[in-house]
């Protein structure tokens, strides 16, 4: 049932991406449809690498992934919400950072099999690990804003940068409340045939 529900994942995502970048084009929003392209790319390259490597993390991961991947680029890109809500780009990078704190954490307890003693080390773990790919999601932002100069820049000053690391952090300490609290399953390692708890 757990491929089902991921193979399913992946066909309404391709589907709703490639819908989005058509329509991207067809308005002439190139740069954000090569954007949405590239993201999607790089979904598509985790999706093959996973099955290549037998490295997945769980159902609930993946789908959140998608959903920010599809927010990103359907909400924020073709229905422009990131300028017509600043609310939304604030929304996005906590959940952002959630999900990708949840993969990386799944990823590196699958791969590294590191564990912590107490719950209070962990949380401290999870929550400097959010914290540092937040970090990585602005230093992106910025690098894309001087390199590409898109016509709407993805940093608009020093109060969207800070109130994004907010968010950032805010999103980690969920993140870290989750696994270490819910009890979350994060994958399950085929090499090891043991959850990645």
């Amino acid at each position: 049932m757990e491929a089902v529900i991921r193979n399913f994942t992946n066909y309404i995502f391709i589907i709703i991406q490639f819908i989005t970048i058509a329509a991207l084009a067809i308005d002439k929003k190139i740069t954000n449809a090569g954007e949405v392209l590239f993201v999607t790319v790089l979904f598509i390259g985790y999706i093959f690498l996973g099955k290549k490597y037998s490295f997945n993390v769980g159902n609930y991961i993946h789908i959140c992934l998608a959903l920010v991947v599809i927010a990103h680029s359907l909400g924020g890109k073709y229905f422009n919400l990131y300028l017509e809500s600043a609310a939304f780009d604030n929304y996005l990078h906590v959940f952002g950072t959630y999900t990708v704190t949840l993969f990386i954490y799944s990823a590196i307890k699958n791969f590294m099999d590191i564990s912590f003693i107490s719950r209070t080390s962990n949380f401290l773990y999870v929550t400097l690990l959010g914290i540092g790919i937040g970090t990585i999601f602005e230093l992106l932002e910025f690098i894309v804003d001087i390199t590409v100069n898109p016509p709407i820049h993805n940093q608009q000053g020093l109060i969207d940068t800070n109130l994004d690391m907010i968010a950032d952090l805010i999103g980690s300490l969920i993140a870290a409340f989750h696994i270490n609290f819910n009890g979350i399953k994060l994958g399950v390692s085929r090499r090891r045939g043991t959850d990645t708890l």
